[in-house]
């Protein structure tokens, strides 16, 4: 037998250490805001840590006499326990997504979808392939910066993503998070794409953003954005009348008020990504760690504190009309988001369905804005659900 290279133990131990430092995020928040993007990818990307441990743990068990490699295997552990404990709770998480979708849509909801639109659909909720390239979206048209108001002479503009394919297509309309202070558009690419691919014009809008601008600037913007589409979308192949509204984090939260306000156009449904639900109630128990700082974020967008603009916290708050008229809403959240909880999302969900129907799904194992990780599962299952809900809403009459 070859003698063990003396380099090879360190190797192995060094290889350890940054495995459990990452894994660690899979199980607790991160308690400053520089490693919260660390937080959001560490669950997308669990089962490659868990290959790299595997391996590292092989090596390290053929070395055993070292005490460094034993060392190794200890520290790997707890590492592999939960590591592997993301990948092991999709398959509950989907059976649970597909018992939730029939109760709440009707059994067979899904043959009741064109079978064009179906074919169009991703074919399983995880594709090996898209763990590798991401989501299929290339093969789409994008037309940038186009101007569609100008309220007190700043331009706002949107993007506009179509598929090679022509006809009248219905028409997804996207309100970015991006931070609420620090909006932009675009950062939803990869969704934004396969959607586009899957038979969608998609409208990815921008909107006027704190701290130079208040609520409800913003509700102005997508209601604004709105008319704009139903007024040009046949210049782009789009059927204004076949309109859903897909937004994130506080993008979210101004797709289901726009949902719920007049408008030019009467949206057809509401896909809701790791939304607010009661901002008087997170400024006044905010998350801890509170890593965003949320109040002072609150404030820059509401122009004050609630002694000061209560009545706008109340306003901008999805909770506070509830009980309005919806079309169908799809609420999708992460477990682990440190920011918008599970159980704010579950208690929204269920005063929605006083007025329409609202599914609420959890992905156990992810973060805030865990969209935003292209090669991870979390990704692949909201686009293979949203494609159902937006395709099923479609197909129903119109509210």
């Amino acid at each position: 037998m070859r003698p063990v290279p003396a380099w090879r133990p360190w190797l192995e131990l060094g290889g350890a250490l940054p495995v459990l430092f990452l894994a660690v995020w899979t199980r607790w928040p991160v308690p400053w805001r520089v490693m919260l993007g660390l937080s959001v990818a560490v669950p997308e990307i669990a089962h490659w840590l868990l290959v790299a441990g595997l391996l590292i743990t092989a090596a390290a068990l053929r070395d055993w006499r070292r005490r460094r490699s034993r060392l190794a295997v200890a520290v790997l552990c707890p590492a592999l326990f939960w590591l592997g404990a993301v990948p092991l709770r999709i398959p509950a998480a989907v059976r649970a997504f597909d018992d939730a979708f029939e109760s709440t849509l009707g059994s067979g909801y899904d043959r009741r979808i064109p079978a064009d639109v179906r074919e169009r659909m991703r074919s399983s909720p995880l594709l090996f392939r898209d763990f590798l390239r991401g989501l299929d979206g290339q093969a789409v048209m994008v037309t940038p910066g186009i101007r569609y108001a100008a309220p007190n002479g700043e331009a706002v503009t949107l993007a506009v993503y179509r598929p090679a394919a022509g006809g009248r297509l219905p028409v997804v309309v996207q309100l970015h998070g991006g931070n609420w202070p620090r909006a932009y558009a675009g950062f939803d690419g990869p969704i934004t794409r396969a959607l586009a691919a899957s038979g969608y014009v998609v409208f990815d809008v921008d909107y006027r953003s704190a701290p130079r601008w208040h609520w409800p600037a913003q509700l102005e913007d997508v209601t604004a954005a709105l008319g704009w589409i139903a007024a040009n979308a046949p210049a782009y192949g789009a059927d204004a009348s076949q309109l859903v509204l897909v937004g994130r984090s506080i993008g979210a939260v101004l797709a289901l008020r726009a949902a719920a306000a007049p408008s030019p156009v009467h949206p057809r449904a509401v896909v809701a990504l790791y939304c607010p639900v009661d901002l008087l109630a997170t400024y006044e128990s905010p998350p801890v760690p509170d890593i965003l700082d949320v109040r002072a974020r609150a404030e820059a967008f509401l122009g004050g504190d609630p002694r000061q603009t209560g009545s706008l916290y109340r306003d901008l708050s999805p909770i506070t009309h509830a009980g309005e008229p919806h079309p169908p809403i799809l609420l999708i959240n992460g477990a682990m988001d440190p920011i918008v909880k599970a159980a704010d999302a579950r208690r929204l969900a269920k005063e929605l369905q006083t007025s329409g129907v609202a599914v609420q799904l959890v992905l156990p194992w992810a973060n805030h804005a865990f969209d935003s990780i292209a090669y991870g599962p979390s990704i692949q299952i909201t686009l293979y659900y949203m494609q159902r809900f937006i395709a099923w809403a479609l197909t129903e009459p119109a509210v």
